[in-house]
């Protein structure tokens, strides 16, 4: 496993935790609000991960000589 690798399963391991965080901070409150912000979290964690994994193919693509 590469440094690059390990480095990206802690940020994303973090994000979770913040996000659990977050939710159960919110959910102590008012339930609904903690469920929303569970949801609405791991909804952009997972655009995130999209987004990094597309950049990165299409750098790889760019650099192959291809077309972006």
């Amino acid at each position: 496993m590469q440094l690059s690798q390990l480095t990206t399963i802690l940020e994303l391991v973090g994000l979770l935790l913040i996000i659990a965080a977050a939710s159960i901070a919110l959910g102590m409150l008012f339930a609904a609000a903690g469920l929303a912000v569970a949801g609405l979290g791991l909804l952009g964690l997972s655009w995130l991960i999209d987004y990094r994994a597309n950049a990165a193919a299409r750098a790889a693509r760019v650099k192959a000589g291809g077309a972006a």
